[in-house]
């Protein structure tokens, strides 16, 4: 892999991490279009994401310090409040993560496979086009239950395929369960931050097994680095768009785009 191939493939995780479109979808693709591009397993993958995750730490920075922080709090309501949330988390990121690791196999296979691939993105655009159903005002953080965390963390844990975007699936279901719009969208971006830490943790001691400490000292990881270090600067802008865009429901633009690549993909590429 070059440091080119890292800029570029660096720029598309930034860009579609979290525009409802699957960021894995689009990696896979141009991935499949770099026809020297190697990575060991899916570290690169897993580090590009972790990229965009730092992104959302930097960029839900005070409410993740406020609610941290409100775990210890003396005031009962918002300790409560903290604790409530953080219930919430650990609901949705137990199937997430019991999901995800009974798809790895799957996932690892279908990554090169542009049909299955297209087949994911086409069913994103399904979820989106499904959340247009979702009630104008809904419920908000304190209103959401636990079966709505199991549920919204059962197909997060679905989106570990490729194509299938995650932040779409998850504000897709959290809006037809009843979640107002900007809450989806802030619940989907919390999710976000153990299931990928996870993840890569598991991905990270994997490559460890195969490659060994050197690989981790070498030129090669370094760009795995400098990719998600852009992911993650353009990341940071991207997570405003998606908002703005859930906020004003305009989902369907991403509904189209998703099936109109998804065809792309099984009908023109090898």
């Amino acid at each position: 892999m070059s440091w080119a191939e890292a800029l570029l493939l660096g720029v598309i995780q930034g860009l579609t991490e979290f525009l409802p479109v699957s960021s894995d979808g689009h990696l896979s693709a141009a991935e499949l279009l770099l026809p020297r591009f190697r990575q060991v397993g899916i570290l690169f993958d897993v580090m590009v994401h972790l990229g965009t995750l730092a992104a959302v730490v930097v960029y839900f920075r005070r409410p993740l310090a406020e609610d941290v922080a409100g775990l210890f709090s003396g005031d009962p309501s918002r300790r409560a409040s903290s604790w409530r949330l953080a219930a919430l988390v650990v609901a949705a990121t137990v199937p997430t993560g019991i999901v995800g690791l009974l798809l790895k196999a799957t996932v690892e296979a279908s990554k090169r496979d542009p049909r299955f691939v297209g087949a994911m993105e086409i069913l994103t655009g399904v979820f989106l086009t499904l959340s247009l159903f979702g009630r104008k005002t809904g419920r908000d953080r304190e209103q959401t239950t636990l079966w709505d965390a199991l549920l919204i963390g059962t197909v997060q844990g679905l989106a570990v395929l490729p194509g299938l975007s995650r932040s779409a699936t998850t504000i897709a279901f959290a809006l037809l369960v009843g979640l107002a719009a900007r809450w989806s969208a802030s619940f989907s971006f919390y999710l976000l931050i153990p299931a990928v830490f996870g993840a890569s943790l598991l991905e990270l001691f994997s490559a460890w097994k195969e490659q060994g400490g050197a690989f981790f000292a070498g030129s090669d990881f370094a760009k795995y680095v400098f990719g998600a270090a852009v992911a993650g600067v353009v990341g940071y802008f991207a997570i405003g768009w998606l908002i703005r865009a859930v906020v004003a429901r305009r989902l369907y633009w991403f509904a189209i785009y998703c099936v109109l690549f998804g065809l792309a993909l099984i009908y023109l590429f090898p």
